[in-house]
Formats: C-alpha cells, sequence, structure tokens
C-alpha cells in the first residue's frame, strides 16, 4: 500500500513540474514573406498563454540576429492570462533569405526555454503574390487524413501573404471521391466531409496568422464521384486511388 502510494506522489510531482513549463504560445514560426529591401521596420507579436499553476515572467529574450529587434511583456503574468514577445524586423540593405531563432527564457523553466522561429526574405522588388497550389490524394477511406502535409503548410503560408497584399481570396474546394458498390449515397458523403473538413481547416488556419478569416471566400465546394468501383480488388489501386483526392482551386 505504501509503495502504491508512494507511486501516485511521485507521478504527482512529475505532473507538477510538467505543469510549471506550461506557457503556451499560439504559434512558434512566422513567415514575414517577402520584405523591401530598405523598408520601414515591421512587426509581430508571438502571443501566449500562462497555463502552469502560478505566475510566470519573461526574464530573458535573445536572438544573434542584428535584423531583429525584440520586445517582450516585462510584467508578470498571472495563471491563465496572456502576454506577447514582440519581433520588429528593422530596415536593412542586405538581401536574401533568412530564418532567425528567438530563444525565450522563463520563470517557469529556466532550464529549457522556448524558441521561436522568424522567416523572412529580404528583396529589391516584392513580386506579386501567388498562392502555391494544393492537393492531397487519399489512398484509403479516411475522410480528412491526408490534411497535415508540409504541401498544406505551404500552401497556408502562400494564402496568408496573399491575403495580406490583395486582402481577399475566393477559393473553391474540389473533393473527388470514387464510387462505392455499396451506396452511392455514402460516396457522396465521404467526399462532402473531406471538403467541409478542409474549409474549416483552412478557415482556423489563416485565423492563426491573425488575419481576419472573412478575408477568404468560399465558392460552392465541386463534389465528384468519378472512376472505378471502390471495392476490395480496388482499393489502394492506381485506378482507383486517382480520382481520391481534394484540391483547392482559386477563383478570383
Amino acid at each position: 500500500m505504501k509503495k502504491v502510494s508512494l507511486i501516485i506522489y511521485l507521478l504527482t510531482l512529475v505532473s507538477f513540474a510538467f505543469s510549471q513549463s506550461g506557457v503556451i504560445f499560439n504559434k512558434e514560426t512566422f513567415n514575414f514573406g517577402y520584405v523591401l529591401r530598405g523598408a520601414g521596420e515591421s512587426k509581430y507579436r508571438f502571443n501566449f498563454q500562462n497555463k502552469t499553476q502560478g505566475i510566470v515572467q519573461i526574464t530573458k529574450v535573445y536572438c544573434e540576429s542584428e535584423l531583429l529587434l525584440l520586445n517582450w511583456i516585462k510584467t508578470s503574468v498571472e495563471r491563465n492570462d496572456k502576454g506577447f514577445v514582440e519581433i520588429a524586423l528593422k530596415p536593412s540593405e542586405r538581401l536574401g533569405e533568412f530564418t532567425e531563432k528567438v530563444i525565450v527564457y522563463t520563470s517557469s523553466n529556466e532550464a529549457q526555454p522556448i524558441v521561436l522561429t522568424v522567416m523572412f526574405n529580404i528583396v529589391e522588388t516584392i513580386p506579386e503574390p501567388k498562392i502555391e497550389e494544393y492537393s492531397e490524394y487519399f489512398g484509403f477511406l479516411a475522410a480528412d487524413g491526408a490534411i497535415q502535409s508540409k504541401k498544406y503548410t505551404v500552401f497556408i503560408e502562400s494564402l496568408a501573404n496573399y491575403i495580406l497584399k490583395k486582402e481577399h481570396v475566393t477559393l473553391q474546394i474540389e473533393s473527388s471521391m470514387s464510387p462505392m458498390s455499396s451506396s452511392q449515397e455514402y460516396s457522396q458523403s465521404i467526399a462532402k466531409k473531406r471538403a467541409e473538413d478542409l474549409q474549416s481547416k483552412i478557415i482556423k488556419s489563416v485565423s492563426s496568422y491573425e488575419l481576419d478569416s472573412k478575408s477568404v471566400v468560399f465558392s460552392p465546394s465541386v463534389i465528384l464521384i468519378q472512376g472505378p468501383v471502390y471495392s476490395k480488388k480496388t482499393q489502394g489501386k492506381e485506378e482507383c486511388s486517382k480520382f481520391q483526392y481534394i484540391k483547392v482551386i482559386k477563383k478570383d
């Protein structure tokens, strides 16, 4: 009995120690995108919430890059309250793509600082914004299993940059599914759910860049049931899989 009590006590200590490092940033990476050489200062705030059991303070923020100015909330942050680390990109005559690490030390866990990543590309002239093409192919009957890829991240970054320059965009989702031998309605419901899940995910992703989700307008989704009948014989085969996809189309 004493042994069980000791185990419970140790697990409680581990849980408490883990909770002390609970300074949660809404995102830990930001890309300024293209920045005109010699242009004015650009700023971005990494917001966080104190999820520890007590008061937290940012004790130090450090970055080796001379191109970044750092500012952060200097006062203590109460439990469940919010704070920020602000990054300012200084005007520069340098050219090129940069990826810089910003190290954030907090009173909750000095030994394990939080690493924020800041990216930017300093250019002579800013090219017209372009939304990267995005499509995913499903090799199995998953409603949304393929929407976590690197391609999606690249697509969202380009979409956020486009909205920053153009303020709004109209997208359409095309969702395709092979016909099911058992039920045409079931095929329709899978394709429709994939489209709905992707639309919700895009809205959430755009909001994470602190952009107005209303800047993205969606035309009615195109739902396609096509290709060979989906069955145990055709499942996963090339002739069937190429009709199991979802993609985003820019409409304006």
